[in-house]
C-alpha cells in the first residue's frame, strides 16, 4: 500500500502534462480528464492518510516501548565483570591456578552506529506528515505540488539503485567537476585576454563576470561557439572564414582554441565521466554478487563453505537451515536476556558472559557438530581396520609358530624312537 500514492501521483502528473491546458481552463479540450484527477487526488489523501494513521497509531508506539537488555555490550557490564573477575582472583588459594581471563575486546561504543542504523527510521515521522500534507495541497491548493510525491521513486528499488551508484561514484564525479569549472574558468580567462574584442562585438559580454558566466553556461554542455560567436555557433558571428592559412591568423587561432576545449570536454572528461558511472554500476553489482554468492556457498554462522561440508557426506541446505539457523541464534540470544541468571546452565552462563563483551568466542568457526562426528566416525573406522589388520597378522604368526612347534615335536619324537631302537 505504501507505493499506492506515488503511483497515483504519478498518474496525476500524467495527465496534468498531456491534457492541461491554461490556469484558467485547465481542462478545457477534455473535460473527462478534470474528475479523474478530483478522484485521484482524494484516493491520494485517503490512502495518505492510513499511512499515517498505520504508523503512528500502530507502528510508532510498538517502536517506542523500552526493553531492558541489560549490561550487554555496555561499558558498565564490562567494568563489573572485571571486578567479579579481580575478587574471585583475590579470594583463590595459593595453590590454586587462576583461570586467565579472556581478552577485553575493544570497540567503539555502539552510539553512533545505532544512530545510524536508525536515522531513517527516526525521519519516517517526519516523512509521513510531510506527504499527507503535500497530499492536501496538491488537492486543494494545485495540482502540480504531487511533482513531490514522485521523489518517492528514490525509495523503489531501481531509485535505490541509483542512489547509491551516486554514493559510490561521488568522490570522484565531485573531482572531475573540479577538472571541468577549471577548465571552463581557465579557458574563460584565456580568451577574454586574448579575444576580447572578437568576443564583445557578438556578444553582451562587456565584463569579465559576464563573460565567465557565459564561458560556464556553454562549457557544460560542452562548447564554447556561442560565447564566441552568436546564438547559432558561428564564431565571430558573419565573419568570413580567410582563404589562405597566412590570413586571419587571429581568428584561426580562437578557433583552433575553440576546438581543443571542444575535443578535452567531449572525448576525454565527458568520457571519463561516463566510465565512473558505469564503474560506480559494476562495483554495486560485483559487491551484490559477491554478498549473494557467500550466502550461497558459505555459513553465515560457521563460515564453512559448502564444497567443505558436503565432501563430508553433509547437506548444505540442511546445515544452513536446521543446525546453523542465524534465526535459531538471534532467538537463543533473546531467550538468554529474557532468563533469570540465576537459572544458566553452564553452557548459557559461558554464551552470557560471551556476550556481556561482544566477543564471538562461543561461535563455531569453521566446524560443527556434524563434521566433528563424521571425523569421530571415520576415525572409528580407521581404527577399527588397523585392529582387524592387527589381528590378522597376530593369527597368522600365531599359524606359523603352531606348525614350528608341530615340527619340532615330530622330530623330538624320532629321536625318541631312534633312542628305544638302539642297543
Amino acid at each position: 500500500m505504501e507505493d499506492v500514492p506515488y503511483k497515483l501521483s504519478l498518474l496525476i502528473i500524467t495527465c496534468l502534462i498531456f491534457f492541461y491546458g491554461s490556469k484558467d481552463k485547465p481542462f478545457d479540450w477534455l473535460p473527462i480528464v478534470e474528475p479523474i484527477v478530483e478522484i485521484a487526488c482524494v484516493l491520494h489523501i485517503f490512502f495518505t492518510f492510513n499511512m499515517n494513521a498505520m504508523y503512528f497509531i500502530v507502528i510508532a508506539p510498538t517502536s517506542l516501548i523500552p526493553y531492558d537488555f541489560g549490561d550487554v555490550g555496555t561499558k558498565e557490564g564490562r567494568v563489573e565483570e572485571s571486578n567479579e573477575a579481580e575478587d574471585l582472583q583475590k579470594q583463590s588459594k595459593p595453590y590454586e591456578t587462576p583461570v586467565p581471563e579472556p581478552p577485553v575486546v575493544e570497540y567503539k561504543e555502539p552510539m553512533y552506529i545505532l544512530l545510524m542504523q536508525h536515522a531513517s527510521g527516526a525521519m519516517m515521522p517526519y516523512y509521513f506528515i510531510f506527504t499527507l500534507v503535500i497530499s492536501i495541497m496538491g488537492c486543494f491548493y494545485s495540482k502540480f505540488f504531487h511533482s513531490l510525491i514522485l521523489l518517492e521513486f528514490f525509495r523503489q528499488p531501481a531509485g535505490v539503485l541509483v542512489m547509491k551508484a551516486c554514493m559510490v561514484g561521488a568522490p570522484n564525479l565531485a573531482r572531475s567537476g573540479v577538472m571541468g569549472i577549471t577548465m571552463i574558468l581557465l579557458w574563460a580567462c584565456i580568451g577574454w585576454q586574448y579575444f576580447q574584442e572578437a568576443i564583445t562585438e557578438v556578444n553582451y559580454c562587456n565584463t569579465f563576470y559576464q563573460c565567465t558566466l557565459k564561458a560556464l553556461q556553454d562549457g557544460f554542455r560542452g562548447d564554447l561557439n556561442t560565447m564566441h560567436g552568436d546564438d547559432h555557433g558561428n564564431i565571430r558571428g558573419d565573419y568570413i572564414p580567410p582563404e589562405v592559412f597566412t590570413e586571419k591568423i587571429d581568428y584561426q587561432m580562437q578557433v583552433i582554441f575553440i576546438l581543443i576545449f571542444f575535443m578535452l570536454w567531449e572525448f576525454i572528461l565527458a568520457g571519463i565521466i561516463q566510465g565512473q558511472i558505469i564503474d560506480a554500476f559494476a562495483e554495486i553489482r560485483l559487491n551484490d554478487d559477491e554478498k549473494g554468492r557467500d550466502a550461497r556457498e558459505n555459513c553465515m554462522v560457521c563460515s564453512m563453505s559448502r564444497f567443505a561440508l558436503e565432501s563430508t557426506n553433509i547437506n548444505f541446505y540442511d546445515h544452513i537451515k536446521k543446525e546453523h539457523n542465524p534465526m535459531f541464534y538471534l532467538f537463543f540470544f533473546g531467550y538468554l536476556i529474557d532468563k533469570d541468571q540465576d537459572n544458566y546452565t553452564g553452557l548459557e552462563s559461558y554464551v552470557r558472559e560471551n556476550l556481556d563483551r561482544c566477543s564471538t568466542a562461543f561461535v563455531p568457526i569453521n566446524t560443527c557438530a556434524a563434521q566433528n562426528q563424521a571425523k569421530t566416525d571415520d576415525s572409528n573406522e580407521v581404527t577399527n581396520a588397523m585392529l582387524e589388520e592387527t589381528l590378522t597378522g597376530m593369527n597368522s604368526s600365531l599359524q606359523d609358530i603352531t606348525s614350528a612347534l608341530n615340527l619340532l615335536q615330530g622330530r623330538v619324537d624320532s629321536l625318541a624312537q631312534t633312542d628305544d631302537v638302539a642297543p
